[in-house]
């Protein structure tokens, strides 16, 4: 199996529209980077200290849509109050972080509709943890949005994350049953990013609009609408939305991670 290092560069005439980012033919020369070297706005540290803690998650100085904690019941605890309802064959235990939203294949969780699920830029992050990867052919919906944009994952574990017409990003890291991972998505001015493990993976540049003016709300754990609810089995923790592209940096520091700004080597 081949592995390498991709780095990718960002500028102003690298774009090409509608097709996925990837490095110019010189971007792997020069030194080697050291795996171990934090990027460049880390704070310092002592060698073995531990990892930051992350920011808070629901800070009402953030452009938050919706935020969800789980720790004291399933309610949104952003300005907004996107409380989930109806919610049935959901509960919350034990989390990455206090407590968190426990489902299984018969689970819904359903957010009623709101012109604020309706945003020109977007970031999605969770903390998944599954039970099972979906059967053949399925994927395991952590939030999907009435036809407008959705954070999955596919039955071999890549996260994939729909965000407009013509942009849907998978791939990365991939989800291992049993194990706390943290899943982003960012869209902004048409350029979209995912992230596992607040490493960056695939981004796409040229990207049309994210669609609006969806009529059945937000689901969490499944598809929205429709008779293919495509559950998630297993937890989500520290569900977050936001109507801003969140950088590279500032998801690093959701994971509470130092190095996550370093190359990824990939299959």
């Amino acid at each position: 199996m081949l592995r390498g290092v991709v780095i990718v560069v960002l500028g102003a005439c690298g774009f090409q529209s509608g097709q996925p980012i990837t490095p110019p033919s010189d971007a792997l020369d020069g030194p080697a980077i050291d795996a171990d070297v934090r990027p460049p706005d880390a704070p310092d540290a002592p060698p073995d200290a531990p990892p930051p803690e992350p920011p808070p998650l629901c800070d009402p100085k953030d452009a938050l849509m919706a935020c969800y904690t789980f720790d004291r019941n399933l309610d949104d605890e952003s300005s907004h109050h996107l409380n989930p309802n109806p919610v049935m064959n959901a509960v919350t235990g034990a989390g990455r972080f206090g407590m968190a939203l426990q489902l299984s294949e018969m689970s819904v969780v359903d957010v009623p509709d709101s012109d604020v699920l309706d945003v020109a830029a977007l970031t999605i992050e969770a903390w998944v943890k599954l039970t099972a990867l979906p059967p053949p052919g399925k994927r395991a919906v952590i939030i999907d949005v009435d036809g407008q944009y959705s954070l999955a994952i596919g039955d071999n574990g890549a996260a994939t994350c729909v965000l407009a017409r013509d942009v849907t990003l998978s791939g990365g890291t991939l989800i291992r049953v049993g194990v706390w991972t943290h899943v982003a998505c960012t869209y902004g001015s048409g350029i979209g990013a995912l992230y596992v493990d607040g490493f960056l993976g695939p981004m796409q540049a040229g990207g049309s609009a994210i669609r609006a003016g969806g009529k059945t709300g937000m689901s969490i754990g499944g598809d929205n609408a429709g008779p293919m609810r495509s559950h998630l089995v297993g937890s989500i923790d520290e569900l977050r939305l936001m109507n801003v592209a969140r950088t590279p940096a500032e998801i690093c520091a959701s994971t509470g991670r130092y190095d996550c700004l370093t190359p990824v080597p990939i299959p």
